[in-house]
């Protein structure tokens, strides 16, 4: 989308804007979808709702130039988008306790899609991606049909025991997500600029966004061997240190190949964050509340805090260079990794006692 808006000839700060709106929307709406699913009793129904709505909103994208039409017509599409990978988080949650070795399936599926993806978009122009994204959702909605989810009030129907949902380690959770995954979604946002800005063509941007997503695939294969035995605290921690690694080198780079060339070793953060995070919701929060939390969490770490960093983003963009911002990504990382660090003191001090 980066480089999509930037081709469209908005400037840094309008870019920001799109972006930070989008996770503004995704801030509003993604507890709704938590609550909607509790009264429910599952998340199956409204999955497929957003599937349909997404399938016919990414058919008018392409036909949109004007930038206020665009900003009403994303923000739209992001109420939707939204909801649909805390849902399925969700269903996966319940019924499966090694989340890494389905997620891996979605990093071999992004993997193979980014591959030919930037080819595809220099050959019948970046805006007919839109398209192939809505053909994708149909091909989703279909699969996602035949899940067999297991309902709420099935696995209890006593509200009284669900426990109280903001404990002091989910509050220190909340602000781990708020800065280091709102730091790593605004990089992600201004990965395909920072690549064109340093001279890569969308082909190799393509062919470098294939390694990162293939290199989390191992890391997801052992993940759950790996959390059993440091626990989802320290994993936390340590996937924190990885992305700051990977941040500092992007922010370092003047050369397109540099990032090309290890970006095999940068999907150690989705790699071994996503199951520490599916553990430490399975077993600091019950079942009953685990929807309205992961979707609070997703609210707070896909809403609140890219919200405000894109759009701080993209006036540093604007007024700096987009190298300057990677390196300014890398403090607010350095923040979430000290209340990890916090996390593990908290966690042993709980079993002092």
């Amino acid at each position: 989308l980066g480089k999509y808006y930037k081709e469209l000839g908005f400037s840094g700060t309008q870019i920001g804007i799109l972006f930070s709106a989008s996770t503004f929307i995704t801030m509003l709406v993604q507890p709704l979808w938590g609550i909607i699913c509790k009264k429910k009793g599952n998340c199956k129904s409204s999955f497929i709702v957003i599937h349909i709505a997404i399938i016919f909103i990414a058919l008018f994208l392409p036909f949109i130039k004007n930038y206020l039409l665009l900003l009403i017509v994303m923000s739209i599409h992001f109420i939707f988008q939204c909801g649909l990978f805390p849902l399925l988080d969700t269903m996966i949650y319940k019924d499966i306790y090694d989340f890494g070795k389905i997620r891996l399936w979605g990093s071999i599926g992004f993997a193979l899609m980014v591959l030919f993806s930037g080819k595809i978009a220099e050959i019948i122009g970046i805006s007919n991606v839109f398209f192939i994204y809505s053909c994708l959702m149909i091909i989703s909605l279909f699969v996602g049909t035949k899940i067999k989810e297991v309902s709420f009030t099935k696995i209890s129907t006593d509200t009284k025991k669900s426990g109280k949902l903001f404990t002091k380690d989910y509050i220190t959770f909340l602000i781990i997500g708020f800065f280091t995954m709102g730091a790593f979604s605004t990089g992600s946002q201004y990965f395909s600029i920072l690549f064109s800005d340093i001279g890569g063509s969308m082909t190799a941007f393509g062919i470098t966004y294939f390694f990162i997503a293939i290199s989390e695939v191992p890391f997801l294969k052992v993940s759950q061997k790996i959390v059993k035995k440091y626990g989802a605290e320290k994993l936390i921690f340590i996937s924190g240190l990885f992305v700051l690694g990977r941040f500092g080198l992007n922010g370092l780079a003047k050369d397109y190949r540099i990032i090309l060339y290890t970006s095999i070793f940068m999907g150690s953060f989705i790699g071994l964050s996503l199951p520490a995070a599916a553990v430490f919701f399975k077993e600091r929060v019950s079942v009953e509340n685990r929807a309205m939390a992961i979707t609070i969490y997703s609210a707070i770490s896909s809403g609140l805090g890219p919200m405000i960093f894109q759009f701080l983003g993209g006036i540093v963009y604007e007024h700096s260079n987009i190298s300057v911002l990677y390196l300014i990504l890398c403090i607010l990382i350095i923040i979430g990794i000290c209340f990890s660090w916090k996390l593990i003191k908290n966690k042993q001090v709980s079993k002092i006692y």
